[in-house]
């Protein structure tokens, strides 16, 4: 199987399986794409932190029919800052589904992938943690 090294950002996770996770990375250099993180539910899982919504992280992937297969990651950025307070998680819940909607798979388009690097730092900014400067 080929496989490929992008940096991305998680934008949708679900469950699959008994220990998988079907999850959506959005890539600057390759835009959309939908992998499978095999046994990244399991407690001693390499890729498991990395698996999880916003993280920022690179991914090795291979090539599979339809999804990607993560054969590792190494977290860039978990974005920990959202995640303690329920409305910004909520917000940053927003951008990744608009980003998932706005965008096609393996299609890049870096001016969305700098908005949605630059989301849960701006989410989480003080007052104003709802606003989001898509420039």
């Amino acid at each position: 199987m080929a496989g490929f090294i992008t940096e991305g950002i998680v934008t949708g996770v679900r469950r699959y399986g008994e220990a998988d996770r079907l999850i959506t990375i959005f890539s600057r250099d390759r835009g959309k794409i939908g992998a499978i993180a095999k046994s990244s539910r399991k407690p001693k899982s390499t890729i498991r932190g990395a698996s999880e919504a916003f993280v920022k992280a690179r991914f090795e992937l291979a090539e599979g029919k339809s999804l990607a297969i993560v054969r590792s990651a190494e977290i860039v950025d978990p974005h920990l800052q959202i995640r303690d307070n329920w409305r910004s998680l909520q917000f940053a819940g927003h951008v990744a589904e608009i980003v998932n909607k706005m965008s096609e798979d393996g299609v890049p388009d870096p001016d969305l992938y700098d908005i949605l690097d630059r989301a849960p730092n701006e989410i989480s900014g003080g007052e104003n943690d709802a606003v989001v400067r898509f420039k």
